[in-house]
């Protein structure tokens, strides 16, 4: 409730907050991802990890949006590499560079991993 001029004034709040629900669709798309990783289906793993970078292309700096462009070219550049083995083993590394480039950049952005720190001196 909001108190205008001295009356009631009743508001409408969400039930839901729009970051929790960014940050859960993330999460399923990381398990998916993990999923496809382990199952060799990188094609989809890699979709997953594009989805992911959506999500967080509107935040991210300049260097990180060139870096995931660079990420995107090296696995452009695999199609063109005619043993198919070396192809998979070289995709298996760059999708892994990628997830762990992607995971640094949630964190940054302040939806990765946090841990409660009891000693910080800002606790009320």
């Amino acid at each position: 409730m909001v108190y205008r001029y001295g009356e009631k004034v009743e508001t409408e709040q969400s039930h839901y907050d729009a970051g929790y629900l960014k940050i859960l669709e993330i999460q399923k798309c990381w398990a998916n991802f993990r999923s496809h990783y382990r199952r060799g289906n990188f094609e989809r793993a890699n979709n997953e990890l594009d989805l992911i970078w959506m999500e967080f292309d509107v935040d991210s700096t300049d260097v990180d949006k060139l870096k995931e462009k660079e990420f995107n070219l090296k696995i452009k550049e695999l199609s063109k590499e005619r043993n198919p083995a070396k192809r998979t083993g070289l995709l298996f590394e760059i999708l892994k560079e990628k997830r762990m480039f992607l995971g640094k950049v949630e964190k940054k952005q302040g939806m990765g991993k946090r841990y409660f720190d009891e000693t910080a001196e800002d606790l009320i």
